[in-house]
């Protein structure tokens, strides 16, 4: 009697179950798998191109990682050798600045001391010419004015026997030339620096002697004769400047 009570209990659960479908809900189907080998895999030609391609590219990288390497070590080494030879550069640069002072320096001392001397000899070539002029119209008579009279005498006695403006075997024309030629010197003004330091030398060392020249030539009125030759007035003209 017990155990058909118990199989009925079973039959009712069963029963049960079935017209209840939210408590047991359908199961889906077992998977299907599918299994492929290794040999498989490695046969594919995707596979093969993939390993091909991956081989060439890691060859690729190598080479351009040796090929910058090289490039670097080069460059390095070049930006060494220019770093040396830039210094060598500025310090032959230095050098050569120092040197360049120094040469400056003494081309300064030199054309001072040239120009110095080519004051000194034109002051020689313009006494000439005074000394001259004096003897030929006895300036020392005709001037009355007595500190000149003793500037023309104090030339006189320190005459320089070297050379002469004016010659006693000269012509007329030609000594008349060369004195209007001197006194346009003395009276104008011009862009030689040397021959306005000579006649301002004459000045300090002779006041008034220059003007008093020229005062006097202009109250002579010498004319200009129009037949001298050229090379005299060449001549004339490059005396002053030939040391």
């Amino acid at each position: 009697m017990a155990k058909r009570n118990k199989l009925s209990k079973i039959n009712n659960n069963t029963n049960q179950e079935l017209h209840n479908p939210q408590q047991q809900p359908p199961q889906p189907p077992p998977p299907i798998c599918i299994t492929f080998t290794q040999d498989i895999i490695t046969q594919t030609p995707q596979y093969i191109q993939l390993l091909n391609e991956n081989t060439q590219l890691r060859k690729e990288m190598s080479d351009l990682k040796d090929i910058h390497i090289k490039e670097l070590t080069e460059k390095n080494k070049n930006i060494d050798e220019l770093i040396k030879e830039n210094n060598e550069l500025k310090n032959e640069i230095k050098k050569l600045k120092a040197q360049l002072l120094c040469l400056e320096s003494n081309i300064t001392y030199l054309m001072q001391e040239n120009k110095k001397t080519k004051i000194h000899n034109k002051i020689n070539k313009f006494i000439i010419a005074i000394q001259d002029i004096n003897k030929f119209f006895s300036l020392e008579k005709e001037i009355k004015n007595n500190k000149i009279k003793h500037f023309l005498i104090d030339i006189r006695n320190n005459r320089n026997n070297n050379s002469h403006f004016i010659l006693d075997t000269l012509s007329k024309e030609i000594t008349q030339y060369k004195i209007h030629t001197f006194i346009n010197k003395l009276k104008n003004e011009t862009n030689d620096i040397i021959t306005n330091e000579v006649k301002q030398n004459i000045d300090e060392n002779y006041p008034q002697l220059i003007n008093t020249f020229i005062h006097f030539f202009e109250s002579k009125n010498i004319k200009i004769p129009d037949n001298i030759p050229e090379y005299i007035k060449n001549q004339t003209e490059t005396w002053f400047d030939m040391f």
